[in-house]
Parts: structure tokens; sequence; C-alpha cells
């Protein structure tokens, strides 16, 4: 999945906290970043903070030049994301979790993996 996002994508990724997280796709993004600069620019949608607090999760993400823009709700367990934003590293719009749900609901082309239905 990973090598199928594109530069300047927007990429939502799903989980609560520690639980859930898709903890494979994004060090596999996070490791094609770091191999070829590739995707750029990506806007990250993010409802609540995936992460351990010490590095892991959404973290991983938490380098220059691979993420534009961040739209998200809490980035507590995020600490990396965090210093992003607070720097100003990244476009950062933080919305009330509800909003951001019907933000979510509202996308004109949705797309819902398959992943863990079976």
């Amino acid at each position: 999945m990973a090598k199928t996002i594109a530069d300047c994508a927007s990429v939502t990724i799903s989980g609560f906290n520690g639980s859930t997280h898709p903890e494979l796709l994004t060090l596999a993004l996070a490791a094609r970043f770091a191999r070829e600069t590739r995707p750029r620019d990506l806007t990250l949608l993010v409802g609540i903070g995936q992460g351990d607090r010490r590095g892991r999760g959404l973290d991983a993400l938490a380098q220059r030049g691979l993420l534009r823009r961040l739209i998200f709700s809490h980035l507590g367990t995020c600490p990396l994301l965090q210093s992003f934003v607070r720097d100003g590293l990244v476009e950062a719009f933080n919305l009330p979790l509800g909003v951001f749900s019907q933000l979510l609901r509202c996308a004109p082309h949705p797309y819902v993996s398959r992943v863990g239905l079976n």
C-alpha cells in the first residue's frame, strides 16, 4: 500500500491511540520516504492520535517533506507530530472529533479498506 501513495495525496489513517493502528503501513511509508524522498507533501487526516508517546505510530511520519498538511482532532500520543505543528513545519488544522467525523463522512470518493473485515 505504501508504494501506491503519490506525491500530494490525502491519506487517512484510522486507529485509536495505540490500538488498531496500521503500524506496518506507517513504517513502510516512512521507510519509502527515507529511501526515495517520495511521496512528498502529503495531507494526513487523523481523528485520534495514534502512538505511544515514544515514537511509534504516526510519529514515524514526522519527517520534513513527507507531510505538508495535518488535519486532526487529537495528537496527545504523537509528540513528534506535535512538534511539527508547534514549529510550523506543517499546515495544521485542529477540528473537534465530531466535525472531523462528518468531514470524512462527506468525502466525495471515500475508499474503505477491506482489511480486518473478515
